[in-house]
């Protein structure tokens, strides 16, 4: 996001129903280029827009963040899944370790549980693609002699994944029980690596021709 927008944002977040003087004085700025960025953040549903009518004068607009604009600050995501991570292998051995991220995965698909019963596997497939998507996945699948190969080229938890390999538990387990099939890690970002790569083997659940995308 732009540095100014950014900027406005905080303000806002700071100061509700802020008002295009009050930013533009704030950060040193036009109110015509303040309006500018407003608009654009407006836009994107990062903040919402307040008429107000004074006692004297013509009605004016009031600025205030939303839930949206909220997650565009900064943020320490990362930093408290390591550390719920590092409390967490105090207490769990790898197996139980395991269980909590199936259990994770379980209530990631489990919305689409009714419908993936009766699933064609490129009706699963793409249902996969679509969850993960959800989670910050970019993914893309091939066929490799008869086995499905899932490729993810980002890794939004790379950084956790530095310290905690086991997170990378979780959207294995996602396939799996969207695939209903055994599933396993082939290369890695966290490991230079150029995309993630999960190797679903064959299985009853496979045999079903793919129409490939």
């Amino acid at each position: 996001m732009d540095g100014s927008r950014l900027e406005i944002l905080r303000i806002i977040n700071e100061h509700a129903n802020s008002t295009v003087i009050a930013i533009a004085d704030a950060l040193g700025l036009a109110p015509i280029s303040v309006r500018y960025h407003l608009n654009l953040l407006e836009r994107d549903g990062f903040i919402s827009t307040k008429k107000v009518r004074g006692a004297v004068g013509r009605p004016f607009n009031t600025y205030c963040i939303s839930n949206a604009g909220r997650e565009q600050l900064p943020h320490s995501y990362d930093l408290l899944a390591e550390r719920v991570l590092d409390q967490v292998k105090q207490f769990a051995n790898p197996q139980q370790i395991e269980a909590m991220f199936r259990g994770m995965a379980e209530t990631i698909t489990g919305e689409r549980a009714h419908q993936l019963q009766n699933a064609t596997v490129q009706q699963k497939i793409d249902t996969l693609v679509e969850l993960l998507g959800a989670e910050g996945f970019l993914t893309r699948w091939e066929q490799a002699n008869g086995d499905l190969v899932l490729k993810e080229y980002n890794c939004p938890y790379q950084r956790v994944r530095q310290a905690h390999p086991e997170i990378c538990q979780l959207d294995k387990q996602i396939i799996s029980v969207v695939m209903k099939a055994p599933v396993e890690l082939d290369t890695c970002i966290a490991d230079g690596d150029d995309c993630c790569t999960y190797h679903v083997r064959s299985s009853s659940a496979l045999i079903n021709p793919i129409e490939k995308n």
